[in-house]
């Protein structure tokens, strides 16, 4: 009984260290953080029209408002905070896959999607970059866990999961579907469908204020903003925005190519190519279903819509991102459920005497990557960037009113960042005449490449704006050129 207290906790430490030690190892958090941390300081603030303004969901940022700056008060204690609440969830949501996967599949698919889950990189890496995914795999493994339930599903706590999986990132509107479902083919539908009302009272709430504080009723900003006329060095950012049909069937097919060998980081070298053959076990129980152990430990006698559903929901949330553009760290949201998946064709090794061996083979060898890429330091080259954003930050003054396109840049310096899409040089240089605009930076062009797009600064330009470059202290007058940045003071 003892061991079945101490699994849990045990799979929570690894998940929590393995988020602790990738973010020891990181420079700088991602692009994306600034604007959830320009988020969670307006709702620390109480600033809403400015926290609900930005096109992203408000769960992440206001949860990192409520934990605050861990060390000190800068931006580098806002990210210690960020770091801190994203090694909890990754505990808890490791804890979760465990105890819930272990009724949904076994014991052997539940041990190891979990330690998968908490020796996942790219989970760790959401983590260190002060992004959403750090919270949104705990939240699909708390609505797994009351998924699973023996006495059935509970429709009001995987409503109110979903509902605040919405808040976090827009496709935890999927996991309403499963209770939905549920609700409308039971017998008593007219109840089952009042349980399911909880999950609406915090979307709904985020709505009415949102609209109240920016005077706009959209409940997919980032959605229809990705969906928008925005590109990235001409080419759209979804198919939505492509000019026709042909053209969209293409970035579809193309993006889909490439999120699948994304998955080998995302997913896993070893979890990829064994996640299929786990989706055409799940029809079979009997070939991996084990039996209740001593304790009674093993999967319930679920029903097949039960077991089946939390797959299908994790494959619609994939195949919903190459309508917009693959990134890697996209796998991470579905981690809980999709990792207990592939790890059904190591089940099916494990029940079987001859094959213990090579399931401890097979299983040591999938967690050599996990090891070998959690060493490794992270966005080094860009250390120029935290160390001028951190000055400008703590500059007696405050931090200026700063004009860049590098987002990092305005996380460390603790300004508004501009809205996440590529900043032309011409909006760069409007920006610049602005009168109370006092510090401009951006990158140089890099040696060889007098066009060189990332550089978009015109130096004469900002001369006759009274710029000058800026006389920085030690060391940075050294790391800052090194760094190819400009900087240009007022």
């Amino acid at each position: 009984m003892r061991s079945r207290r101490l699994l849990p906790a045990l799979l929570a430490l690894i998940g929590a260290a393995a988020h602790l030690l990738v973010a020891a190892r990181t420079v700088a958090p991602d692009r994306d953080a600034a604007s959830y941390l320009a988020m969670a300081r307006a709702f620390r603030v109480g600033d809403w029209a400015k926290a609900l303004g930005e096109v992203f969901p408000p769960l992440w940022p206001a949860t990192w408002a409520a934990v605050g700056p861990v060390g000190g008060t800068d931006s580098l204690a806002w990210w210690h905070g960020a770091v801190l609440l994203g090694a909890v969830a990754a505990g808890i949501a490791v804890a979760a896959t465990w105890v819930a996967a272990r009724r949904w599949l076994g014991p052997i698919p539940a041990l190891v999607g979990a330690l998968w889950l908490g020796l996942s990189v790219e989970a760790a890496r959401a983590g260190a970059d002060g992004l959403s995914e750090a919270l949104f795999p705990m939240l699909v493994a708390l609505w797994l866990l009351a998924w699973t339930r023996p006495r059935g599903p509970s429709l009001v706590w995987t409503a109110v999961l979903a509902g605040l999986a919405f808040l976090c990132r827009p496709e935890g509107a999927l996991l309403a579907v499963p209770p939905l479902l549920t609700a409308l083919t039971c017998d008593r539908r007219g109840p089952a469908l009042v349980r399911l009302l909880p999950g609406l009272v915090l979307p709904v709430g985020w709505l009415v204020l949102r609209a109240q504080a920016t005077g706009t009723w959209s409940p997919l900003p980032v959605g229809a903003f990705m969906a928008g006329p925005v590109s990235v060095e001409g080419q759209p950012l979804s198919a939505f925005g492509e000019a026709s049909l042909p053209a969209a069937l293409g970035h579809v097919g193309y993006e889909a190519l490439l999120f699948v060998g994304q998955g080998f980081e995302g997913l896993g070298w070893m979890a990829l190519p064994l996640l299929p053959l786990g989706f055409l076990l799940l029809r079979r129980p009997e070939l991996w279903r084990a039996e209740p152990d001593a304790e009674g430990r093993g999967p319930i006698a679920l029903p097949r819509w039960t077991v089946v559903a939390p797959a299908l929901v994790a494959l619609a949330g994939l195949c919903v991102v190459p309508l917009f553009f693959a990134h890697r760290r996209f796998w991470v949201s579905w981690l809980p459920l999709l990792l207990p998946v592939a790890a059904l064709p190591l089940a099916t090794l494990r029940v079987r005497p001859p094959g213990q061996r090579l399931f401890a083979l097979a299983f040591a060898l999938s967690l050599v990557p996990s090891f070998v890429q959690l060493l490794p330091e992270r966005r080094a080259s860009i250390r120029a960037e935290r160390e001028l954003g951190l000055w400008l930050g703590s500059l007696p003054a405050g931090p200026p009113a700063l004009v860049s396109d590098l987002k990092r840049l305005h996380f460390f310096a603790g300004t508004w960042p501009p809205p996440p899409r590529p900043v032309p040089g011409t909006e760069l240089m409007s920006l610049a005449a602005a009168p109370e605009a006092r510090f401009v930076v951006s990158y140089g062009p890099r040696p060889g490449r007098a066009d060189d797009p990332r550089a978009k600064l015109d130096p004469e330009a900002l001369e006759a704006l009274g710029y000058r470059p800026a006389a920085l202290p030690a060391p940075l007058d050294a790391s800052v050129p090194q760094g190819n940045l400009r900087v240009y003071r007022r």
